[in-house]
């Protein structure tokens, strides 16, 4: 498996000083923290009694020294993604995805196996959020528009909207929302002019300072 570089099965079985414990085929193996996933790690039990494939990068001493990594299969995995992910499908278009983090800058999307899109707080929904938590959770399944596609010091990186997939609120008023009427709302932001009002999600009203 060193040799030909082919992925092995292994159990996380412990953590250690700089990484964690893994058992392959009854040897065991350290696979450092920086190699266990292709995201920033800062939960280690998360990965604890788990089996990944992972490659062997180091085998020395007839097996007793074995560094293995995950991260290595996923990047693969993710450059794979890409490709056809690039071959098929375009900007402006809408897909299909699945909530896997959130942060509070915006949520990480699956668009495809192993592949992530980042959905700005700003694009997640039409009203406005002081957490994405406030409108989605990790798991749930959303309809995205793909808005870039750009290469980043040789990583692709691709951003999403979850909003712009669906129907601009002002495209379609509730016939009730006309000059005269009287409506309720929730007070979003003050501004030294005045008080903008959320008067259906989505919909803000200006409250002049007179």
């Amino acid at each position: 498996a060193f040799d030909f570089m082919l992925p092995v099965e292994g159990r996380v079985t412990e953590v250690c000083n700089g990484g964690f414990r893994v058992n392959i085929l009854g040897k065991t193996a350290f696979c450092p923290i920086s190699q266990i996933d292709a995201k920033f790690v800062d939960k280690t039990d998360e990965y604890l009694n788990k089996k990944y494939l992972f490659l062997i990068t180091q085998f020395e001493k007839n097996g007793k020294n074995i560094v293995v990594s995950r991260r290595r299969i996923l990047e693969q995995e993710q450059e794979a993604s890409m490709s056809n992910f690039v071959d098929t499908q375009k900007v402006g278009d809408v897909i299909q995805g699945t909530i896997t983090r959130i942060e509070k800058f915006g949520a990480f999307v699956e668009i495809a196996p192993g592949l992530e899109g980042m959905a700005h707080i700003s694009e997640i929904s039409w009203s406005r959020l002081d957490h994405p938590s406030e409108e989605v959770k990790i798991g749930q399944t959303v309809s995205v528009k793909i808005l870039k596609v750009e290469d980043n010091q040789g990583k692709s990186r691709i951003a999403v909207s979850i909003k712009q997939a669906t129907q601009e609120p002002w495209a379609n008023l509730p016939p009730h929302v006309r000059v005269g009427e009287i409506l309720s709302g929730k007070v979003t932001r003050c501004a030294p002019f005045g008080a903008f009002v959320e008067v259906l999600p989505g919909i803000e009203g200006l409250i002049p300072l007179s």
